[in-house]
């Protein structure tokens, strides 16, 4: 082999080496972008968090179901707030089991009433009674109020929030709470159908359903509803529309009696708003549900089943 030869031989061999070591190296590089990259972009995802983060829940408050809360309505369980005496800490009647059909002819006996507007030296008259929930409202509130209650500690608000598209940027915000106390459901309606546009008012409003902002809207009381006024400076920070409900009178659709009403009348409200009739059938099947609930004892569940079947 000729010198020239050798040299050509030699200079093939380096650039295979090389080129071998060259092949190595990009492939380790390759490695290391796509290790690399993996990482960062894990880091990112981290970082990011979910897709569809859940709404934060407030302070002393827990979630009931993944159905309960949701971008524009939730159902949750709130504790009292923190630094309350021991004597203000709420002593509820919960947990306490209610069908998602009873929930809904509870709310659906529920109305409301526009309160005349004060303008200058008088006032508007009051709007028309109407129903309070939208039949979309009752589907959402008696499914998820059937569960909050059956979770509930004594210490335990039901809060609720629901909000829906009103005029063009505005949400119509609508929150409260609700508690059972003894044999009687009360419903708290601090704001209802409150007009927002501003984002940072309506998450204020949707973390503190409790506190009312503006409500031009009451309770109208019907069969076996009272309604209760508050005293300044009690537990919430603002009046807000309270209603009493002695709801298991009221699931048996019991009729009242005149000598009960102040005034001798037959009803509490305008016949347009009486509670829904439910036939005997149903009547008794509620009977019997609230005595294996516990709610009423076999003595009550026998009286009122003697009284339900001498109307027939």
């Amino acid at each position: 082999m000729t010198t020239h030869e050798r040299k050509l031989q030699e200079d093939l061999q380096i650039t295979i080496s090389h080129g071998y070591a060259w092949r190595r190296a990009t492939s380790s590089c390759v490695v290391m972008a796509m290790l690399t990259g993996g990482l960062i972009a894990g880091l990112l995802h981290g970082c990011a968090g979910p897709a569809h983060p859940p709404r934060p829940v407030c302070e002393n408050c827990r979630m009931v179901c993944g159905e309960c809360e949701g971008e524009d309505r939730f159902v949750r369980l709130q504790g009292p707030p923190s630094g309350l005496r021991r004597d203000r800490v709420p002593n509820f009647s919960h947990p306490i089991t209610l069908s998602s059909e009873e929930w809904k002819i509870i709310l659906g006996s529920l109305r409301v009433q526009r309160q005349g507007e004060p303008v200058i030296l008088f006032s508007l008259p009051k709007g028309l009674i109407s129903d309070a929930w939208t039949h979309e409202e009752i589907d959402y509130l008696s499914r998820t109020l059937s569960q909050a209650f059956a979770q509930a500690q004594p210490t335990e608000w039901v809060v609720f929030g629901l909000s829906r598209p009103g005029a063009p940027d505005i949400s119509e915000i609508t929150t409260g709470g609700w508690f059972m106390e003894g044999s009687h459901l009360h419903l708290l309606l601090a704001n209802y159908r409150y007009a927002v546009t501003a984002p940072n008012i309506r998450e204020l409003v949707w973390e503190n359903p409790l506190s009312s902002q503006v409500n031009l809207y009451e309770l109208v009381p019907g069969d076996h509803q009272t309604v209760i006024q508050h005293k300044e400076g009690g537990l919430l920070n603002a009046p807000v529309n309270e209603l009493s409900i002695a709801y298991q009178p009221l699931l048996l659709a019991e009729p009242i009696s005149k000598a009960a009403l102040p005034d001798g009348s037959s009803a509490a409200h305008p016949p347009q708003v009486q509670s829904k009739q439910l036939s005997m059938e149903e009547r008794l099947k509620i009977l019997k549900q609230l005595r294996n609930q516990g709610l009423i004892t076999e003595e009550e569940y026998r009286s009122k089943r003697s009284q339900l079947l001498e109307r027939l």
